[in-house]
């Protein structure tokens, strides 16, 4: 009877001095962090494509800051682009026409589409439009080069309903810009 029992606290004992396999130093805390980090890195992430983009546009659904480089400074209030009408086509890339999620009044950009990645390659801010204020023109020169007419209008309130309507005109600003052939767009003469 005495076997088993030496026997048993034998396998207490060696379990107990056994050493622990998790890091305890920070030194193995921080390779075992590196290491995960690396094999995070080096899973597939969730990839846009142009395939995706032009089913977005197609169906005039939302497009999400995902298809916007995360450098860009545009501030894209809602979250999303809407209301899309594509503009120009080319080997390299897609000018697309958007607006911001707004309501009442919305923000308009124009931006260029990488059809390689599906990333915004460029854009310009055209201006806002408040409830059937137009608020500028497009103009095109050439394939890579067009205008825009801002127009500055004025803005009589509906008494009853409070919308806004077009009222005389006020001022005009012309803007000169050329599209490369990556789809970078850039102010111009």
């Amino acid at each position: 009877m005495r076997g088993p029992f030496f026997s048993l606290i034998f396998l207490m004992v060696a379990i107990a001095c056994t050493p622990d396999k998790s890091p305890t130093s920070a030194s193995e805390l921080a390779e075992e962090s590196t290491a995960a980090m690396e094999e995070e890195e080096a899973a597939p992430m969730a990839e846009v494509s142009y395939e995706q983009l032009k089913r977005l546009i197609e169906t005039q659904q939302p497009i999400s800051a995902e298809f916007l480089p995360a450098a860009s400074e545009m501030v894209i209030y809602g979250g999303s682009l809407r209301d899309h009408t594509i503009l120009q086509e080319t080997n390299d890339y897609l000018l697309v026409q958007s607006k911001d999620g707004g309501t009442d009044i919305s923000n308009y950009y124009l931006l260029s589409f990488s059809k390689e990645t599906g990333m915004a390659v460029s854009f310009i801010g055209l201006g806002q439009e408040a409830e059937g204020v137009d608020p500028y023109k497009l103009l095109w020169a050439q394939d890579n080069s067009f205008s825009t007419v801002a127009y500055q209008y004025e803005r009589l309130e509906d008494e009853e309903s409070g919308a806004y309507m077009k009222g005389a005109l006020l001022d005009s600003t012309v803007t000169n810009y050329t599209i490369a052939t990556d789809g970078t767009i850039s102010p111009g003469n």
